[in-house]
């Protein structure tokens, strides 16, 4: 006499119906720990920009003129022109060679955040939180030093990042097409939308500033 013997497993519908809660579960998670990753890089943002802030402000008492480059702030400035590396001039609505009086006037490093050093890829600094990256000219924008801001790619598909990281530092909600031109990070470019510049050049993201310091 033979007896049925159920055999252990799973059949389809139970693996279908557990692979569709496991699915449902993890877009419903995953969008939540994101959000709370991020929240947890933005005090390192924020002591990152903290410390260039201050790092510009010393440089200024120091040699009595703006950094024009983020490399100044770790590498002493120079009194002749022509050798590539931007540390020697200052950061004025138009740009002068240092004097030698200035040079003499440096006391740096004014920071160890990792600055890129060199003719090429140098005055760069990328943020230990959210991910961007900063420099390398300082400018006047506005009445205020700032630096250029890129994410990794510089292209179109950026736009919403920094203007997460603009969430992020400044509190206010923005999105592609309200660009915020007030708080620590500020669209340059005018009406125009940050996804519609840079549509045609990537370079236009750079129309994305970090203020650094107000210019007295």
């Amino acid at each position: 006499m033979f007896r049925n013997v159920r055999r252990g497993g799973f059949t389809l519908p139970e693996i279908l119906v557990t692979v569709t809660i496991i699915a449902v579960l993890a877009a419903a998670v995953v969008p939540a720990v994101t959000q709370y990753v991020n929240k947890g890089n933005t005090p390192s943002s924020q002591q990152d920009v903290h410390q260039l802030q201050t790092a510009v402000t010393g440089f200024t008492a120091d040699v009595h003129r703006y950094p024009g480059d983020l490399q100044q702030l770790i590498t002493q400035i120079v009194t002749t022109t022509g050798s590539g590396d931007t540390l020697d001039k200052d950061g004025a609505a138009t740009p002068v060679v240092f004097t030698t009086v200035d040079a003499s006037r440096w006391r740096g490093p004014y920071t160890a955040a990792p600055i890129t050093t060199g003719a090429i890829g140098g005055g760069k600094f990328t943020s230990n939180g959210l991910n961007f990256t900063i420099g390398r000219t300082i400018t006047l924008t506005s009445n205020w030093l700032a630096v250029p801001i890129t994410v990794p790619g510089s292209t179109a598909t950026d736009c919403p990042a920094i203007l997460a990281l603009d969430k992020a530092l400044d509190g206010a909600p923005t999105t592609v097409g309200t660009e915020g031109t007030t708080g620590v990070v500020v669209w340059t470019n005018g009406a125009i939308a940050c996804a519609a510049a840079t549509a045609t050049t990537a370079s236009a993201i750079t129309n994305f500033k970090l203020r650094l310091v107000p210019a007295n």
